[in-house]
């Protein structure tokens, strides 16, 4: 008698739901005067999970069932059967189901479109919204079929969720002619396992805006639109950050898209690894304040190109490498490359001038770095404009920096480091600035600057080296000079001591501070010598605060030496000497090392902590 009472009940249901759709079928034909119906329908699931069950749905019909692409399907509350079959039994492109908009409307419910990944296809019709999730929804929802976007236009995924997790496991692909986008929005976390190909679009392109985080897993290929040409030259966007907190993750090495185009980061955008290290083929362009964040190790082997007078902060807490060339493009008014951030970013590119095309009398780049961790350049550069380090952080040069003779009026190729202000920077590395045989830029060590040569930031041990400066150096009131002494002759790496090598003038102003430390387990011996500043043919302008000529220093480890600014380094430590010339040098007087000095040694020892000896210029 229940059976009977219940098979009554579940078959008036059916029959409500037949009626109900006939009615709203016959509002809209008669509203309209036309075919294109709005299938408008809730899942309720009571009779199976197939979405072409019209018993499983409440409203007008199986939605996507008339190829219209108009109409709504809409997923609120749990059901008997919340994880949905979608098949291929739809009357669009090989069975899909020409929708409106798939929205996802509940609170707690959480629902599974397909039955596995690549059960059937939802094809986007003539809405703009492809996708809506509400901000209602705290649930997880995962949609394993396939998307066929079949619009000429925006494609849009809206996803406000307040929790859970938005997956998009199926593939994207393009179905019209048509160039288009998918255009990621909202303030929810969304990810796109499935892969993205521009299928019959010349060319597809993703935005993602608004707050939302969005991570790409799959081996993307689609193409990007050509951007606005920038100085007369255009670039393949694939994807578009814009839009405070919107964020964009990579979990695949080429999530991105296909190797020609360009990652657009603007309006605070984010864009950061994910599940590990990741290497990308993209480039960068840099519209606006933006940031590379994350904890996993980050290259990008395309162009980075700085098109507007923004900034790039790295706070990615592992490593993030920039492979390609690096750029100012900005259509007027300098051309700065510009990085900031507290995490560790390394350049091996080389950092250029703009290859612009146009305003050719401001075609030079400039670089600044206002971070506070470290920013290591291994490329061999060639801009033409200045480089300022402020922020605390260091700026290692690594490579070599030649600037490039320019037939425009040249501009400043100098190098500032620190600030009159409270603002501190270093410089170092075991590279090259400036060009012997042409521009030689001048190096100013601010106050509250330093110059420290070699790679201490390296972990686990401090990697000493050799700095070359082909101009001029001034370090002014304030500033600081800093060596490490790991060896017993100077060198790049372990096992040597730190030497800086200026083919120029050396100007120490009054109350230039100078700091010397041991470092990797380096105890050195009574009479070794370090000579760790070796000036050109002009002589060195005054001393380092408080040192005098053969005044005492404290290395640490119960290990003093004495400084002289009269050495003569002759390019290699056995021919060098401690007299003779207008270099500076240390030489150990006190050491807990079991040794004995050279004779020569002691004299000069006692030279040392007697009368000065007279300047002379070295040949």
């Amino acid at each position: 008698m229940r059976m009977g009472t219940e098979t009554a009940r579940r078959g008036s249901g059916h029959r409500s739901k037949l009626l109900l759709a006939a009615a709203v079928v016959v509002g809209v034909m008669g509203a309209n005067g036309s075919t294109a119906l709005a299938q408008d329908a809730t899942w309720d699931g009571d009779t199976s999970a197939d979405w072409g069950t019209l018993a499983n749905w409440t409203g007008a019909g199986i939605p996507g069932s008339n190829g219209t692409g108009v109409g709504t399907a809409f997923f609120t509350n749990t059901t008997p059967n919340n994880a949905v079959t979608v098949g291929t039994g739809g009357p669009g492109t090989g069975g899909a189901y020409k929708l409106g908009i798939l929205r996802f409307n509940g609170t707690t419910a959480s629902f599974t479109i397909g039955n596995a990944v690549g059960d059937g296809t939802l094809q986007s019709g003539n809405s703009d919204d492809s996708l809506i999730v509400d901000a209602t929804v705290t649930a997880s929802q995962i949609i394993n079929s396939n998307f066929l976007l079949d619009r000429p236009t925006n494609h849009v995924f809206r996803n406000n969720a307040t929790g859970g997790t938005l997956s998009l496991n199926g593939n994207f692909s393009d179905a019209n002619v048509n160039a288009s986008v998918i255009a990621l929005q909202g303030s929810g976390t969304g990810v796109i396992n499935g892969s993205i190909s521009s299928g019959l679009a010349p060319t597809l392109n993703v935005t993602i805006s608004n707050a939302g985080s969005w991570t790409f897993n799959g081996n993307n290929t689609h193409l990007g639109t050509a951007t606005s040409a920038i100085d007369g030259i255009s670039y393949n966007r694939n994807i578009t950050l814009s839009g405070a907190g919107a964020t964009l993750a990579i979990g695949n090495d080429n999530g991105a898209g296909a190797s020609a185009g360009y990652i657009g980061l603007s309006a605070n955008g984010t864009l950061r690894a994910s599940g590990g290290s990741r290497t990308l083929a993209n480039g960068l362009l840099v519209s606006a304040t933006s940031a590379i964040g994350g904890s996993d190790n980050l290259t990008i082997n395309g162009k980075t190109v700085f098109t507007g007078t923004s900034t790039l902060s790295v706070n990615n807490t592992a490593l993030t490498t920039l492979g390609g060339e690096v750029q100012g493009r900005n259509t007027s008014g300098n051309r700065v490359a510009a990085f900031a951030g507290t995490g560790r970013l390394n350049i091996s590119g080389p950092i250029v001038n703009s290859d612009a095309t146009t305003v050719a009398t401001n075609a030079y780049t400039l670089v600044t770095y206002a971070g506070s961790s470290t920013l290591r350049s291994t490329g061999n550069n060639t801009y033409s404009g200045t480089t300022a380090i402020t922020g605390g952080g260091t700026y290692l040069v690594n490579g070599t920096h030649k600037p490039t003779a320019l037939s425009i009026t040249q501009p400043s190729s100098n190098y500032s480091i620190g600030t009159a202000a409270a603002t501190a920077g270093t410089l170092g590395g075991t590279g090259t600035i400036g060009d012997s045989a042409g521009l030689k830029p001048a190096v100013t060590i601010q106050a509250l600057g330093t110059l420290a040569p070699g790679d201490s930031t390296l972990a686990p041990a401090a990697q000493t080296g050799t700095l070359n400066i082909a101009g001029n150096i001034t370090f002014n009131t304030g500033s600081t000079f800093t060596v490490q002494l790991g060896g017993a002759t100077p060198g790049d790496g372990q096992g040597f001591y730190d030497q800086l090598l200026v083919d120029g003038s050396v100007t120490l102003t009054p109350n230039v501070n100078f700091g010397a430390s041991l470092v990797n387990g380096y105890l050195p011996t009574v009479g070794s010598a370090f000579y760790v500043l070796a000036a050109g043919t002009v002589p060195t302008t005054n001393t380092f605060a408080g040192l005098t000529e053969g005044a005492s220093i404290a290395l640490g480890d119960g290990v003093v030496a004495s400084i002289t600014y009269q050495a003569n380094w002759a390019g290699t430590q056995l021919g060098s000497t401690l007299v003779g010339g207008n270099d500076i040098a240390l030489v150990i007087t006190e050491s807990p090392a079991a040794a004995v000095p050279e004779p020569a040694s002691l004299a000069l020892l006692a030279m040392l902590s007697g009368a000065c000896l007279a300047r002379r210029r070295r040949n």
